[in-house]
């Protein structure tokens, strides 16, 4: 039998620059679009994870330990459309 312990930390930078329109196509119905662009202009788009295991057994041995980074960098654009529709009054 042992005990497990996990340690996990994550540290890092995301931003967009984001444009954005919208129209009322009627008193009920407005549609809108937004384009994302991911890039380093603002920060720098990236972030480390990092993990740390121990399994203790229980006389105190530590039966397995690992530790684990992981780099990631973010780059590229994306686009949403949506609507919104008011169906009734509530």
């Amino acid at each position: 039998m042992f005990h497990d312990n996990w340690k996990y930390s994550q540290n890092g930078n995301l931003s967009a620059l984001a444009f954005a329109y919208c129209i009322q196509v009627i008193p009920e119905l407005s549609i809108g679009a937004t384009l994302n662009i991911w890039d380093n202009d603002i920060t720098t788009n990236n972030w480390t994870q990092n993990y740390q295991r121990k399994a203790i057994q229980n006389s105190g041995k530590i039966a397995y330990q690992l530790t684990k980074r992981e780099e990631f960098v973010l780059k590229g654009i994306n686009a949403n459309l949506g609507m919104l529709w008011r169906i009734n009054e509530k």
